[in-house]
């Protein structure tokens, strides 16, 4: 019974060790499952890792070369194998001081490179680098560090990096810094430099010896300390917008010299880019232009006297010119009336009444043109000094009221009144009668003429300390402030042009001053502009004169007989602003039996031509408002039914070359100089109407 317990026993023990045999081994299969897995996950990992290590040593741009601390190779690259032409086996099998041996022999100075390598095994610093010349020109950068493991340094690793084109570039850019250092310090140019934001770094040899300093006293912003005072502000303003803007920079200036003489140069910098286009330096130069700056100022000196003179020459000729057509206008005018009723009295075939009309006009007009002649003689006696005074000691007051009486009826009859403010206690001055008298009546004269009726003229005679002066004032139209200083020169008009309203030659005042300085005394006009009036002072000294003989010369006009035409029914539009040669010209045409339409302003003229639609048109040029040409030019412009094809005679005083040119394209036909022919008139007009009208 016992023997069978313990044998229970036995065989119970024996089923228990088993069985935890058994579950430690599976508990120790487990394990060793768990740790191969772990392996091999360890083992994936590092081949993972080797694998970008490999990855990235192949991609470097350097040659890899690792050792051990015993200088074993573990590892090296494919640039590493192309960098030096050596077996690969060698780099595998061999210890890195064989390596090195055999690289040394490609070296320009493989001594230096073995001692250097073995100053690194023997100091074991954290990183080395040094520069490698090869015997084939190769040039290389070798640089070293430690390599570490959880803090342990288990080698070093060795990298090669070919910078051969780097340093080729280097030397060539050195070479290129030398060589234009070198020619900005021969170059006779002041050469500098400036960095992005304008501070000066760099000026050549020519700057320092010009402003007598030294390099430093220029850099930075000292060398604009050189600048002009009048040419600073420019300068800088110009700087500081190229430095803004990145516009080139231009400027010319005054620089100071060492002498402390102030020199023109012209001076421009311009901006050098980088690769991405922002700034990155300023190279300038400053040339010396002084000598060329003068004379181009004394050049426009020249230029400018030249001009000057050109333009007075110019002007001279121009108004000479205008004074020749308004002489040949202002005589010619007078005289068409004078020959046309002449011939048309010498006809016989007038009635008494017409002849006393006739008669009236060629006095009237006769006298207008030798008043005209008169001046011209006047002033040809003045400019060739044959002028002659009679001088006599006389009351200026009782002669300005002589003159007043003499030019009363002209003023009445248009409506002006005469103010008297003669001061009897003036006083005698020693003058000849004769020419003080002409003096006040041309200034009278000339002030009736420019005052539109309605209005005034004052004659004031009065005592200023030792002058007498006579003063002329008006409500008249006035002088334009720029030709004031023109209104006593001879031959000048405000208005010179073919629409002026008033005629004469323009010698009235330039007659006055003359004569006013042949007596010591002044003349002045003053004006506050258009339409304000104007005023003429003379003032004469209170002290006796010496005297003079003057001559005198008359001429005669020589008259031409008239022809008749006949041409009834024709419709004949004369247009003239003046009413004797308007009446002459109507009278011709009416004899000749053509219906006369008469108009005296271009405008009244315009209207004439749309309604009634004349076969021909005879016109004159220099009238009010409106002239001649520009009246043909209107007429010409209107339609064949409102008379634009008419037939046109220009009949004027201006008998230039270019006014009859300048007559032919602004559409007349033919053009008659005054004092026109009757003969010639109607048979022009015979001749534009057409071979059907016959002369008798």
């Amino acid at each position: 019974m016992i023997k069978d317990d313990e044998e229970a026993l036995l065989r119970s023990v024996a089923l228990q060790t088993s069985r935890a045999i058994l579950h430690a081994r599976q508990r120790a299969e487990q394990d060793l499952q768990q740790a191969k897995k772990a392996l091999e996950d360890k083992t994936r990992q590092l081949d993972h890792s080797l694998s970008i290590l490999r990855a990235t040593m192949d991609a470097t741009a350097e040659g890899i070369l690792v050792t051990d601390e015993e200088g074993n190779v573990l590892r090296h690259n494919e640039l590493y194998l192309q960098l030096w032409p050596i077996d690969s086996r060698l780099v595998t099998s061999a210890c890195h001081s064989d390596l090195m041996a055999c690289c040394a022999s490609f070296l320009k100075e493989p001594q230096e490179f073995l001692r250097k390598t073995r100053q690194i095994y023997a100091e074991w610093p954290p990183d080395s680098y040094d520069l490698l010349e090869l015997t084939d020109g190769r040039v290389f950068e070798r640089y070293s560090k430690i390599h570490y493991i959880e803090e342990r340094y288990i080698g070093r690793v060795w990298s090669y990096r070919d910078v051969t084109a780097r340093r080729q570039a280097e030397e060539a850019a050195r070479e290129t810094r030398d060589r234009l250092r070198f020619m900005s310090e021969v170059l006779p140019l002041k050469i500098f430099t400036a960095q992005a934001d304008g501070n000066a770094d760099y000026f050549n040899r020519q700057w320092v010896e010009y402003a007598g300093v030294t390099l430093e006293r220029l850099l930075g912003w000292e060398w604009t300390k050189l600048i002009s005072s009048d040419d600073a502000n420019k300068s800088m303003e110009r700087w500081r917008h190229s430095l803004q803007t990145g516009e080139a920079f231009q400027v010319d200036h005054r620089l100071r010299h060492a002498n402390g003489d102030y020199r023109w140069h012209l001076t421009r910098a311009q901006a050098k880019r980088a690769y991405n286009g922002s700034i990155s330096m300023w190279v300038g130069s400053s040339i010396d232009i002084d000598a060329m700056k003068r004379a181009d100022e004394e050049r426009k000196q020249l230029l400018a006297s030249e001009r000057i003179a050109r333009s007075e020459a110019e002007q001279v000729n121009r108004v000479k010119d205008e004074f020749l057509a308004t002489l040949s206008h202002e005589l010619r005018t007078p005289l068409n009336a004078i020959l046309g009723w002449s011939q048309l009295i010498l006809q016989g075939s007038m009635d008494e009444q017409n002849v006393q009309r006739g008669m009236e006009i060629i006095e009237r007009n006769a006298r207008a043109q030798n008043k005209l002649i008169e001046d011209l003689l006047e002033m040809s006696r003045i400019i060739s000094g044959k002028v002659s005074l009679d001088i006599h000691l006389l009351d200026l007051a009782s002669i300005a009221h002589a003159a007043v009486e003499s030019l009363t009826p002209l003023a009445e009859a248009k409506g002006i009144r005469i103010r008297n403010f003669i001061n009897h206690a003036t006083g005698k001055a020693a003058v000849d009668h004769n020419r003080v008298q002409q003096i006040i009546c041309n200034l009278l004269s000339n002030a009736i003429k420019f005052t539109p009726g309605g209005g005034y003229v004052d004659i004031i005679v009065q005592r200023v300390g030792p002058h007498a002066e006579i003063a002329v004032k008006d409500s008249g139209i006035g002088i334009k402030p720029e030709f004031l200083k023109y209104v006593f020169e001879r031959f000048r008009q405000a208005d010179s042009s073919s629409t002026r309203r008033h005629g004469g030659l323009g010698l009235g005042l330039a007659i006055v001053k003359q004569l006013v300085l042949l007596h010591g005394g002044t003349v002045r006009a003053e004006s506050e502009g258009e339409g304000q009036g104007s005023s003429f002072t003379v003032s004469l000294p209170l002290t006796p004169m010496g005297a003079e003989e003057i001559d005198a010369h008359d001429r005669q006009g020589r008259f031409t007989t008239c022809a008749r035409f006949e041409f009834p029914g024709a419709r004949i539009l004369v247009i003239d602003d003046e009413e004797d040669s308007l009446e002459l010209m109507r009278e011709i045409l009416a004899k000749c039996g053509a219906v006369v339409m008469a108009a005296s302003s271009a405008a009244e003229a315009l209207e004439i031509v749309k309604n009634e639609k004349p076969s021909v048109i005879i016109s004159d040029i220099g009238m009010p408002d409106m002239d001649g040409y520009d009246f043909m030019r209107e007429v010409r412009n209107l339609p064949d039914t409102q008379g634009g094809k008419a037939r046109a005679i220009a009949v004027t005083g201006f008998v230039r070359p270019e006014d009859r040119a300048d007559a032919v394209a602004a559409g007349y036909q033919m053009h008659f100089s005054k004092p026109v022919d009757p003969r010639q008139l109607v048979s022009a007009v015979g001749e534009l109407l057409g071979p059907s009208r016959s002369a008798v």
